[in-house]
């Protein structure tokens, strides 16, 4: 009797290690997929950036107007 629990308890090792280290692999690689999809939010003030709402796309370099004006 006691050979077969040994034979039992091998078997239900043998399982853990195998299942384990590949359910760890799933779930870390679970993870980082979640974080590659998280969005990412930048506060462009605290990089010394103008808000994407007081930008002026209208022109590419200098505004003609304002430097006429000055």
């Amino acid at each position: 009797m006691n050979v077969l629990i040994d034979i039992a308890g091998a078997g239900v090792l043998a399982y853990a290690a195998v299942t384990v280290p590949r359910n760890a692999r799933k779930a870390r690689a679970l993870r980082a997929e979640a974080k590659a999809k998280a969005p990412v939010n930048i506060d462009p003030a605290k990089y010394g950036l103008v808000p994407a709402a007081q930008l002026d796309s209208r022109f590419a370099g200098p505004d003609p107007e304002a430097d006429a004006v000055a």
